[in-house]
Formats: structure tokens, C-alpha cells, sequence
């Protein structure tokens, strides 16, 4: 007796749908690679909220964008996961150049903004003691 007709028949059908999978995940995924963006994806990532007066502004109603004025690579990236950590929803990341004045040092912490009594303002300072 002899299995070698059985063992190749097996892996002839084996290499078939081998090659039917590998067919069907190129179709699928060229599909995706020219499928438009999805509309809702395009819309804001945030909604404004009102806070009444006397209620308490908490982190996760703070979106902050973080600029690194310092020579140290990634440094706003960093800021920005731990801000993170604390709840603060994060916002753009970059480099300062076009934001801060150039006479911010770089291990200084500035927060630029137009109302320094905003309560969404003093909560951001909280966190760099």
C-alpha cells in the first residue's frame, strides 16, 4: 500500500486554500486601503460642556495641549500621557517654537492662556508643584 497519492492530494488542496485565503485577504485589504474615511470620524473629538457655578471642574472635562520648548525630544509627549494618567483629556502635542515666547527656559513650565483665574487654568497648574 502505498500514501503517498493521499499525502499529495492532501497538500494540493492544502496550498489551495492557501492560496484562496491569501487571495481573499489582498481583495479585503486593498478594499479597506481605498474605502473612503468614515463621516462621523471626521467631526469634533470633543463637545463643549457648561460648568455651573459652584460645581466642580474635574480633570476629565480638561483638554489640554502640550508644546515642548525645551531641547529634550518627546518631552511633551511625556507630559502629555501623564496628564493623561490624571485624567485630562489630551489634545495636540508639538514643539513650541511658534506658541511660547523664546525667552520660556526649558525646564521652566508655562501655561499660556487668556484667563489666568479659569478654574480649568488653576486645575493644570495643580499638577506641576
Amino acid at each position: 500500500m502505498s500514501t503517498a497519492p493521499i499525502s499529495r492530494a492532501k497538500a494540493q488542496i492544502t496550498m489551495a486554500a492557501a492560496a484562496v485565503i491569501f487571495l481573499g485577504g489582498t481583495a479585503y485589504g486593498a478594499q479597506l486601503l481605498t474605502a473612503k474615511s468614515d463621516p462621523a470620524a471626521d467631526g469634533p473629538t470633543c463637545e463643549p460642556r457648561t460648568v455651573k457655578a459652584g460645581e466642580d471642574v474635574t480633570s476629565n472635562l480638561v483638554t489640554v495641549n502640550v508644546y515642548n520648548a525645551s531641547q529634550r525630544s518627546g518631552l511633551a509627549n511625556r507630559v502629555n500621557i501623564n496628564l493623561q494618567r490624571n485624567g485630562f483629556l489630551g489634545g495636540h502635542i508639538g514643539n513650541a517654537d511658534d506658541v511660547l515666547d523664546k525667552d520660556v527656559q526649558g525646564n521652566a513650565v508655562a501655561i499660556v492662556t487668556a484667563d489666568k483665574d479659569d478654574p480649568q487654568v488653576k486645575l493644570v497648574a495643580e499638577q506641576f508643584k
